[in-house]
């Protein structure tokens, strides 16, 4: 029914845009494969581009192998002509050569007789003809206007060989000495009837003048090209087209690869340049005679001009299909990747929520179906976001609050962790350490930027392990002590690090962490245990009293490494120095008796009748401390790392009587005293003095403490031995 009232021409063509319309339905639009068909037609219009290029190099090489192979032919036929014509020459000159006998030779004019017999050889050489003597001196010449008779010409290659060696040669072009015009001469020995060469006869050929060669000067190769006769062993061009290059020097080996070719023997084409630089097509061919070589060239502009031409066009065509193609590709593209524009447009505005950023999805094809996907990864890869940011958190306020100082760096020796506790030691806050680089966290603890214990993690280098030469090594685990002189405000402490590498899910290392631990305490226990048991050996040694005080004195300034250290014993009522190291004489004498005097020299007493005792060391020989003063240790003794301050207590409540302040004026600004007690009762004071500010710590002078106990408990036995013996 839907085809009635149609003609048949109608109907037909009603039919046919049906089966066009069916047809083109077959192809799903929504699909990559169908939009990706269509693609490959434009890539195909690419290649046919290519396929064109490549069609126009292969036949400009065709056109330089033909060209080249004409060129040589040419060529070829010119050099056998040259060769020709030399050897007609060197022919002609061996035979009158012949004709001289020793009688001629002396007989000048005869000679010049013989040679002017002889007009067809005068007529091979347009520069003349002469001979020498056996010294190389013209005896004959002709034309006789070249007044060569009398010069001598054994400066000249040609007769050289012929008179020295007896070798029929070519000479090297020059200018002529008599001509004054570039020549070149051919000659050939004279013999008497034994083959003693007694002269020699020479032919000119003038290059200025018409001669055999006008065949190469006389005419050009096409309309651009030219001929050139070279003498390769002298490097000169012999003649050219035009004669413009007439004993011309050619350029040094190494400018032309091509001619240097040629130089070397070569026959055959090739690609050069002429003297402006210009691309030549040249080929040459050897002249054996002479040992020569005839080179004509043409340059390629000219020689290639139809292939050039072509290439111009099929290049025109090409930037146009090019540009088609460009066209074609960016609209399909477009239409392509539309989805994917849209996603990224929409992946450009980031969410304000928590939730993922999911991606829309337009268009139900292979790239809507990969969005889909994609969405889907998004979906999870937030879930596993969501839970590595709660064990990171976990793990960041686990190392935050690790009572252990914990730093860390990357791979690059940034620093990216710094927890409370080390904060705490070094007083370097979190924020102002995390993200520094070259060894910044070493700063606070050795006061310079150089590599710590994690470092020799990432870099197993000899110039770090050196600076730890006790490393504990486990596994990947390094361990040290090592004392950290800037620790403290530069007070310095003993400390165990312990480091290991941080690795990533495949097992590289991308950083180090280490552990740092505050031992000083126990370094100090162990020294001063170290230093105890030594003054208690030297104690039970069978010495005097004074000998032994002495060697104890000795051993702890050594080992404690102060400036000065002196033990103060009763001695009397007063409480002199029983041994000193370190301290002046001039000290000495102002701090050596504590007892206080009246203005008169009378000693001053308390109102029980006890000595009064002057300073800070009268002080604690009195055992009139206040432990409630940070001066003071419970342990009766008093010690300051800055004496100065002592100075700023005003004198009201400055507890000391009459201070002298020899101490703080002899700048010893670190000080300890400390007592000797026996069963309760003070015998004397161990005093320690250093320039140095901040030598001391709570730990260290109760340490002294015990040294002292010890001291006093041997004093007396020692002073009961020896009053025994006595």
């Amino acid at each position: 029914m839907q085809y009635e009232n149609h003609t048949p021409a109608a109907l037909i063509k009603i039919i046919i845009k049906e089966k066009i319309l069916m047809n083109f339905n077959i192809f799903k639009w929504r699909s990559l494969n169908t939009k990706m068909t269509i693609f490959t037609l434009a890539i195909f219009l690419v290649s046919i581009w290519s396929l064109a290029f490549y069609a126009s190099r292969l036949l400009y090489q065709d056109m330089q192998r033909l060209s080249g192979d004409q060129q040589f032919s040419t060529v070829s036929y010119i050099a056998a002509a040259v060769n020709e014509e030399l050897g007609n020459r060197l022919e002609s000159i061996r035979g009158i050569a012949g004709e001289v006998s020793p009688e001629i030779l002396a007989n000048s004019k005869a000679l010049q007789t013989l040679l002017e017999q002889h007009p067809v050889f005068q007529s091979q050489f347009n520069g003349g003809t002469y001979v020498t003597g056996i010294d190389g001196t013209a005896t004959a010449s002709l034309p006789l206007s070249a007044a060569r008779i009398g010069v001598n010409y054994m400066d000249r290659d040609h007769i050289v060989a012929a008179l020295k060696e007896g070798k029929t040669t070519i000479s090297r072009p020059v200018m002529g000495r008599m001509l004054h015009a570039p020549v070149f001469s051919m000659a050939a020995p004279i013999s008497d009837t034994q083959g003693k060469v007694i002269g020699a006869l020479a032919g000119v050929v003038d290059l200025s003048k018409p001669n055999f060669l006008d065949k190469i000067t006389d005419n050009h190769y096409g309309k651009t090209g030219g001929y050139m006769l070279v003498a390769p062993q002298h490097r000169v061009i012999v003649t050219a087209t035009g004669k413009s290059h007439i004993i011309e020097q050619l350029p040094a080996t190494g400018i032309s690869p091509l001619l240097d070719l040629f130089i070397q023997g070569y026959e055959g084409s090739g690609i050069g340049t002429d003297s402006n630089g210009k691309e030549e097509l040249i080929s040459a061919k050897s002249v054996p005679i002479a040992g020569w070589y005839v080179a004509v060239s043409q340059p390629t502009a000219s020689a290639f001009a139809p292939i050039h031409e072509m290439q111009q066009r099929i290049l025109l065509a090409a930037i146009l299909i090019t540009v088609l193609v460009l066209f074609l590709t960016s609209w399909i593209l477009r239409r392509l990747l539309s989805p994917m524009i849209a996603a990224r447009k929409y992946l450009a505005n980031p969410s304000t929520t928590n939730q993922p950023l999911l991606l829309p999805i337009t268009h139900q094809d292979e790239i809507g179906e990969l969005l889909d996907a994609f969405n889907h990864l998004l979906e999870t890869l937030a879930q596993r976001e969501k839970a590595l940011k709660a064990n990171r958190r976990q793990l960041t306020d686990i190392i935050k609050f690790l009572p252990t100082a914990t730093l860390a760096v990357d791979k690059k020796g940034q620093v990216i962790i710094w927890n409370e506790a080390i904060e705490q030691m070094t007083g370097i806050p979190v924020a102002e350490m995390l993200g520094k680089t070259d060894y910044a966290h070493a700063i606070p603890f050795y006061g310079e930027a150089r590599p710590q214990l994690l470092n020799l993690i990432l870099d197993d280098s000899t110039e770090i392990a050196s600076r730890y030469p006790d490393i504990i090594r486990k596994g990947d685990t390094l361990s040290a002590e090592v004392f950290c002189n800037a620790l403290y405000g530069n007070k310095g402490a003993w400390i165990f690090a312990k480091a290991a590498p941080l690795h990533d899910q495949d097992g590289n290392i991308v950083g180090a962490i280490e552990s740092v631990r505050d031992i000083t305490e126990r370094k100090l226990a162990e020294t001063y245990g170290d230093i105890g048991r030594e003054v208690l050996h030297i104690l039970n040694e069978p010495v005097d009293l004074r000998n032994a005080i002495q060697r104890v004195l000795a051993t702890l300034k050594i080992r404690t490494g102060f400036d000065a250290i002196g033990i103060r014993l009763q001695e009397g009522e007063d409480y002199p120095y029983f041994v000193q190291e370190g301290f002046t004489s001039d000290f000495l004498l102002k701090e050596n008796s504590l007892m206080a005097r009246t203005t008169d020299g009378g000693i001053c007493r308390d109102q029980d009748g006890k000595v009064k005792l002057e300073c800070t060391c009268g002080l604690v020989l009195s055992g009139m401390i206040d432990p409630t003063n940070p001066l003071f240790t419970l342990g009766g003794s008093c010690w300051t790392n800055d004496s100065n301050l002592l100075l700023s207590i005003p004198s009201s409540e400055d507890p000391r009587l009459n201070p002298r302040n020899q101490c703080i004026h002899n700048n010893y600004t670190s000080i300890a005293l400390v007592p000797i007690r026996d069963k309760g009762r003070i015998i004397g004071l161990i005093q320690f003095n250093d320039r140095r500010k901040g030598a001391l710590s709570l730990s260290i002078v109760e340490h002294f403490e015990t040294l002292a106990t010890h001291l006093g408990a041997a004093l007396i036995r020692k002073q009961t031995e020896e009053e025994t013996k006595a």
